[in-house]
């Protein structure tokens, strides 16, 4: 298997067809096309299901990207390493990310710096607000996500981001238009903004007072499932939330008195964010970039 056949392969996918691939690879479909029928050859599978509008991963090409992921991964780290030593950095960096505030709050407002710093480089900036696994959701970079990512794969690296409170919020017009919430057991009779793509989209988050170890995933009615801009609903009094009381969006709309925070005896009390990346040596030149740089405005969020 040659790997600029994978690379054919994995652009495919990407791009959503061959004549896409061919683009952005410099190369001609026929050309592409070649390389997935020779591999599909070499492999004695088919990798996609063809019909006269779209190509479609049969099974065994799903099972095949996987294994190939880690691969790609590495020779992109190569090809990065050795456009380092000429003083470039390039490439495309994928970052991923486990609220859509994350990003708005602490890369958006620096985006066009670090491009304009790294201008070979372009950045994939994608939501996961369900657990990430590996291999299925590879990138180089998970920014702002919790503990757990670095117990289920201790292989990763990391370096602190913060610490702070998970708590809930809502807006004083919409406690105003519901039952009174003091306990837990009253949840059930109120809203919640959820996630779209949580399993299930419609859970708040409390911890125990008396047992810092345990959670409680509460399932409520839920007419809004978004993947973007459940603080703004949230003030405008459509439901609770659940939300990093350090976020600053946040603790601007509680200096506004746009939010109030909800049951806090009840919130997750030592929420800790960090940012992964895979333990590669040496560390990707884009990667590093990405770091040193980001890290440097974290004094500034606030």
């Amino acid at each position: 298997m040659k790997i600029e056949a994978l690379l054919s392969f994995n652009a495919v996918i990407n791009e959503g067809g061959i004549t896409a691939a061919a683009a952005v690879k410099g190369q001609t479909p026929m050309a592409v096309s070649k390389q997935i029928s020779n591999l599909e050859a070499t492999l004695g599978e088919a990798l996609f299901e063809r019909t006269q509008k779209r190509l479609n991963l049969t099974d065994f090409g799903r099972d095949f990207q996987q294994q190939i992921a880690p691969l790609l991964a590495q020779h992109e780290s190569l090809e990065s390493w050795v456009s380092d030593r000429d003083g470039k950095i390039q490439g495309t960096l994928k970052v991923a990310a486990q609220a859509p505030e994350i990003f708005r709050e602490t890369i958006t407002p620096w985006i066009n710096e670090f491009l304009t710093i790294y201008p070979e480089l372009d950045l994939e900036l994608d939501i996961k607000t369900s657990t990430i696994t590996l291999p299925d959701d590879h990138f180089d970079i998970y920014w702002g996500v919790g503990d757990y990512l670095g117990q289920l794969y201790p292989g990763l690296k990391r370096r602190f981001l913060w610490s702070g409170e998970y708590g809930i919020f809502a807006s004083p017009d919409y406690l105003k238009k519901y039952p009174k919430l003091t306990s837990i057991e009253q949840l059930s009779e109120h809203q919640v903004i959820g996630y779209l793509h949580n399993e299930p989209p419609n859970i708040l988050l409390t911890q125990d007072p008396n047992d810092q170890e345990q959670f409680a995933h509460h399932q409520l009615p839920c007419r809004i499932k978004t993947v973007s801009g459940q603080i703004d609903l949230a003030i405008a009094g459509l439901g609770l939330i659940n939300a990093d009381e350090q976020l600053p969006a946040i603790q601007k709309a509680l200096k506004n008195k746009q939010l109030v925070p909800v049951l806090k005896a009840h919130w997750w009390q030592s929420a800790t964010m960090y940012i992964y990346f895979h333990n590669a040596k040496p560390v990707s030149p884009k990667v590093r970039a990405f770091l040193d740089f980001f890290l440097s405005k974290v004094p500034l969020w606030s």
